[in-house]
């Protein structure tokens, strides 16, 4: 079930036209999620509009945010998912800006920032939590690299060799991916041998592919419809989640519009489901006025978990 929060759950944050094939080509081969939003796209939503001032209110952006990176300077932005981690590939406005703030940073010491090199070359930006400076931790900090200009990768220290040698999608695959052309989308594709750990039998196992995406609805009035398919092993498997969905949705619903409880409940009511065959087909159809709700909501429930001292940046489900 995870795995389905997850992709919900970043393509609620990344409402967007799909991102160009020069960030998709960096996709891992035998990569088993992807996720896809160009940024220009997202800020064209009268609600996103009035968030992209606010830093740290979307999950996966926070990371970028903590280099120097806004939310306006980011054209294109690309998510994997490959051998259990997380990588994030932005596409930014200004690479000389970035590269001049975050040397700005480096000089003043103010900013929790160190500048090393790797094997390559290349120069990483990472993040230093000046409290948290035991090795454990400081492999699996968060760091960033130029992998050409204008292109960031994200990713965790002890990871971020492995996603620089590991083989990249081929050139149909490459295509593929850049043919999806919903504002947003995102895939999951079962690879063998893998699952989820606590969940794998109950729902992973179970589950082959999947893939989700929004639309902008309405135009200038700024609807949103969210579509999705799931491909599972059989009939009743894909039955048997029809019938879970709307539980999964509610309990989303409860703890992101804790403080809008009937905002809550329009957005469960507005949950369609249904499974043909092996394949279950669902689809959540989202006014304007709902969607900022939705969003409120969601900066919310981050801001309080900020303040509860919870993490400042939440990461999305599985290894990041």
């Amino acid at each position: 079930m995870k795995k389905l929060f997850s992709i919900l759950a970043a393509l609620l944050a990344l409402a967007a036209e799909a991102a160009d094939a020069a960030l998709l080509k960096l996709a891992p081969k035998e990569c088993s999620t992807v996720i896809s939003a160009d940024i220009r796209g997202l800020l064209q939503h009268p609600e996103f509009k009035k968030i992209a001032a606010k830093p740290g209110t979307i999950p996966f952006l926070a990371y970028a945010e903590k280099f120097g990176v806004r939310l306006d300077g980011i054209r294109e932005l690309a998510v994997f998912n490959w051998d259990d981690c997380w990588y994030g590939v932005f596409r930014v406005a200004d690479p000389d800006g970035v590269r001049k703030l975050l040397a700005a940073h480096q000089s003043t010491g103010k900013a929790p920032l160190i500048l090393t090199e790797t094997t390559a070359g290349r120069q990483i930006y990472r993040f230093r939590d000046p409290k948290r400076q035991d090795a454990k931790h400081r492999k699996r900090e968060v760091c960033a690299v130029f992998l050409d200009d204008g292109v960031i990768l994200v990713a965790k220290v002890i990871e971020l060799e492995k996603f620089l040698k590991v083989p990249k999608a081929d050139a149909a695959e490459t295509a593929r991916l850049a043919g999806n052309r919903a504002e947003a989308w995102a895939e999951y594709r079962r690879r063998t041998g893998k699952s989820s750990g606590d969940d794998g039998e109950t729902f992973d196992a179970r589950l082959k592919s999947g893939k989700a995406e929004i639309k902008l609805a309405g135009g200038a009035k700024g609807d949103i419809d969210i579509l999705g398919t799931a491909e599972f092993v059989d009939h009743e498997a894909a039955e048997s989640m029809s019938m879970t969905l709307p539980g999964m949705l509610a309990f989303f619903a409860g703890m992101v519009f804790s403080e809008d409880p009937e905002g809550g409940d329009m957005f469960v009511k507005a949950l369609r489901s249904k499974a043909e065959g092996n394949t279950l087909h669902f689809s959540l159809h989202t006014p304007e006025p709902l969607f900022g709700r939705l969003l409120r909501a969601l900066e919310n429930f981050f801001g309080d978990k900020e303040r509860d001292g919870g993490a400042a940046v939440p990461a999305p489900a599985g290894d990041w």
